[in-house]
């Protein structure tokens, strides 16, 4: 978890081919495709649950904190959202072989309803048969938004729920992204949030990263269904949803930043309003296993969300790896660049940020006023 602090910079990629580890950072805070790191929290066993060992800020105190299994055999559970009743909405991909690449896409209901931190049963499905490869999932209203990353398959799903939280979901439509062969980086993150001044409109961030490892992208991609237009790689994207007596609708979209190698996860701060974003490092041509550039955090200020889209410096300006030094220096500069902790050649890592969440403001004090980032692993290794 990242919490609020003084701010810095990195990069990354997240092809969930390509992955990384885990992590809490200190300034505030948030997967890619790349590479992978040591977990620097340790954790030990404690009446049948885990106690998080924390070492970061004598603040904080380990006994607020433990870890539970909420539910286990699913299928690559890459994404989750809060339905209205409080149960989750887990984004699955079950394999037709052995493979998260080859797969249907299900959405599963899980429940708690007494509250132990366990899942009560094995969940419902309450929609299969979307594109595999799920990566994120959020709710805006009585709509559900997924991405399915799949070749040749790459689009955002929007479903609507059904009169109790456990009814199926419907399929109202798709955005769908005409990704070329071989693009590195495809739509891998969402948010959602009420559009400000629009009442029943919600806002809908996605991504759609870079073509290459270290290289600017050239390529555009059209999309097609629910909306038209053309993308540009190393990007981020806004559009609006409208759900209405006149149907489902969806408009305006815009370019919120470039300079991005793969922006993977995306949250909007409930408070202020601010767009955080994570970015993923480049990793070394000649050794992909490294990074050349660190993994980061971004932040564009909620007053200029929708102005001109502000240029984060991919691929020439970035904060090397290890060694912090600023590359270039042109561009917008990260909340956080994420080098490894405490020593930069022997500290534990973290690499492949993959989706980030705002700090619930009742958490314990140290852990309420920051950002939380899961880091995904180096490639398709995970943590190491």
């Amino acid at each position: 978890m990242l919490r609020k602090a003084p701010m810095r910079r990195a990069r990354s990629s997240l092809n969930p081919r390509l992955g990384r580890g885990a992590r809490r950072a200190s300034p505030k805070a948030p997967p890619s495709a790349g590479r992978g790191r040591r977990l620097a929290p340790g954790l030990e066993a404690l009446e049948g649950r885990v106690l998080l060992s924390l070492n970061f800020d004598p603040g904080v105190d380990p006994s607020d904190f433990r870890v539970t299994t909420f539910a286990s055999g699913l299928d690559y559970p890459y994404g989750m959202t809060q339905l209205v009743d409080g149960s989750l909405l887990v984004a699955t991909s079950r394999p037709a072989s052995t493979s998260y690449f080859n797969s249907t896409g299900q959405l599963l209901r899980l429940s708690d309803a007494d509250g132990d931190g366990v899942a009560d049963g094995p969940g419902t499905v309450l929609y299969s048969g979307l594109p595999g490869a799920l990566t994120s999932i959020e709710r805006a209203g009585d709509l559900i938004l997924v991405i399915s990353s799949q070749d040749g398959s790459e689009r955002i799903s929007v479903l609507r729920a059904g009169a109790s939280p456990s009814d199926p979901l419907s399929l109202a439509g798709s955005i769908r992204l005409a990704v070329p062969p071989g693009f590195e980086h495809k739509v891998f993150a969402l948010e959602t949030r009420a559009t400000p001044g629009s009442p029943g409109s919600y806002d809908l961030f996605f991504n759609l990263g870079a073509a290459e490892n270290f290289a600017a992208t050239t390529e555009t991609v059209r999309v097609s269904g629910l909306i038209d237009g053309t993308l540009r790689g190393d990007s981020l994207y806004r559009v609006t949803v409208s759900d209405g007596p006149g149907g489902l609708s969806v408009s305006g979209l815009t370019r919120i930043a470039s300079g991005l190698r793969n922006a993977a996860g995306i949250a909007v701060h409930p408070a202020s309003g601010d767009l955080y974003f994570e970015d993923n490092g480049i990793d070394t041509p000649s050794n992909r296993i490294e990074p050349l550039s660190a993994d980061e955090l971004n932040r564009v200020a909620a007053a200029d969300v929708g102005g001109a889209a502000e240029d984060f410096g991919f691929p020439s300006n970035y904060t090397a790896y290890r060694t912090g030094t600023l590359v270039g220096g042109a561009g917008v500069q990260p909340v956080v660049a994420f080098q490894p902790i405490p020593d930069p050649r022997t500290g534990a890592e973290s690499e492949g940020p993959a989706e980030i969440a705002i700090a619930p403001s009742a958490f314990p004090p140290g852990f309420n006023d920051g950002v939380f980032v899961g880091f995904h692993g180096q490639f398709n290794l995970g943590i190491r």
